[in-house]
Parts: C-alpha cells; structure tokens; sequence
C-alpha cells in the first residue's frame, strides 16, 4: 500500500528559499573575505620580496665595487708578495748555504783530528815495537834497549777548540778524554828523549873508559864505569818510558773509537775517515804488533 507525501504551503516554500538564500549569501561573503585575506598576503609577500631584491641589489652593486677596487690593489699586492716570496727564499738559500758551510768545517776538522790521532798513535806504536818489545821483559833491558839520535815525532797539533762543537754536556767526558789522551802523548815524547839522552851521556862514559863497541859488560861494570846514581837513573827513565808508551797508546786508541762514536752521532759514518791499524788490542789493554 503506498502512502502519499504531504503537499508543502507556497509559504513554507518561500521560507524556505530565502533561508537557503541568506545561507549561500554568507557564505558568498565568507569567501569574498577570506580571498581579500590572501590577497593581502600575497601582496606582502610580494612587496617583502621587491624589498629584499633592492637590498641584495645594493649589496651586490657595492660587492662589484669593492671587487672593483680590489682589482686595483691586485697588481700591486702581486709584486709586494713576490718581493716578500723572493727575499724568503734567498734568505732560506743563504742560510742554507751558511749553515752547510758551517757543517762542512766541522767535518773537516773532525776528520783531521782522528787523522792527527791515526798519525801519532802509529808512531808510538811503531816505537814501540821496534824499540820496547824487543826487550820489555829482558832483565838488562834498561841497557839493552837502543837510543834514538833524531826521533821524528808527527808536527800536527791536536787543538781542542777545532772541533769545539763537541762542548756540550753530552760530551764532556770525551774532551776530558781528548785532554788526557794529548797530555800522556807529550809525555811520552819527553820520556824517550830523556832516556835516549841519558843512555848516551853513559855510553860516552863508556867508551871513554876504553870498552869498545859491541863488547859484553857485567852490570857491575856498568854501575863501576857510570855509578849508580846514573844507572839507577837510567833504570827508572826505562821504566816510565815503557809504562807512558803503553797508556799513551791505550789513552789514544780509545780516545779514537769514542769520536768515531760521537762524530757518527752529528754526521753519517761514511763521512767519518776510519782509519784503520796493522795492530789489534789485547786482552790486558795494550797493544801488539
């Protein structure tokens, strides 16, 4: 069964369409307004943007003008840091140059000095063999043991001061060293000139008592021809002798190898003269031929 739907009033109709009518109008003006809002906003938006444009257009025509000028100053930078470049390098060329000067004479003295210490020890050792081991455990060999008229010791000075770069704390037991070491070698020079002195002062007595060259004496007859203050004397000056020469060669055999040591610290060891010997060292300190 159907039903029927009620008949609406021509009034209730009109009612009706004028609600709905106010309703969209509202609405309309809502739009209306909210759109002028954005309107705005956009044409804020829009003049912040032309503002800043203008700013960053100043900025960047006065950024042009400081390159601008800038770009005068370019050259004249350029050549002040050439010249300051330049003058670095020849002062850097120049000290370099200064400084391996330096280092080349300290080498050079470095090396004379173990020569100089090569060339003495090779005398004394070379005295000694050819004079003190011959004889060194002979009881008469205070007699027996030959003077030198001319003994040719070497001319080169051993001076402290060339290699004076070696004065430091690190070092100071070695220039100790270097000083004694000299020492005992003038030391000994002295003690093989007085011996030699003495054993010819007495021979001459000897031979002025009618022995002649070559022929045997009993120590007796020695002491009875020179006495035996002066064959005491001659026994003691032997003795010191044989004593100097072996620390003279000890002292300066191991005064070398301590500066090859040092000097191998400052420089390199292919730059050190080893000078090598025909003798090696033996078990008590001393050295043999």
């Amino acid at each position: 069964m159907l039903s029927a739907t009620p008949a609406i009033s021509a009034t209730e109709y009109q009612h009706v369409a004028e609600a709905n009518k106010i309703e969209l109008e509202k609405e309309i003006e809502d739009l209306k307004n909210s759109l002028e809002i954005r309107n705005i906003e956009i044409e804020n938006k829009i003049a912040t943007l032309k503002q800043n444009s203008e700013i960053y257009s100043d900025e960047l025509k006065e950024i042009k003008l400081d390159q601008s000028k800038l770009g005068n100053y370019i050259p004249a930078l350029m050549t002040l840091f050439a010249t300051f470049l330049g003058a670095g390098i020849a002062f850097k060329t120049q000290n370099h140059i200064l400084e391996k000067g330096k280092r080349d004479k300290q080498l050079a003295a470095a090396n004379t000095v173990l020569y100089i210490l090569f060339e003495r020890l090779n005398t004394i050792v070379q005295f000694r063999k050819d004079f003190i081991e011959p004889h060194r455990n002979k009881p008469l060999c205070h007699i027996e043991m030959l003077p030198l008229h001319n003994f040719q010791a070497p001319k080169s000075e051993l001076k402290a001061e060339e290699i004076a770069f070696l004065f430091n704390p690190k070092y100071r037991e070695l220039m100790v060293d270097l000083h004694v070491a000299n020492q005992y070698f003038f030391i000994t020079l002295n003690d093989i000139q007085l011996r030699s002195s003495l054993h010819f002062k007495y021979q001459k007595l000897i031979e002025e008592n009618g022995v002649c060259s070559g022929q045997s004496l009993y120590e007796t007859e020695i002491i009875e021809i020179i006495g035996e203050r002066n064959y005491e004397a001659l026994k003691l000056a032997t003795k010191h002798l044989i004593s100097d020469v072996d620390i003279c060669v000890t002292r300066n055999y191991e005064l070398r190898g301590k500066l090859i040591t040092a000097f191998s610290e400052i420089f390199t060891k292919q730059e050190i003269f080893d000078f090598q010997f025909s003798y090696k060292q033996s078990i008590d300190g001393n050295m043999e031929s």
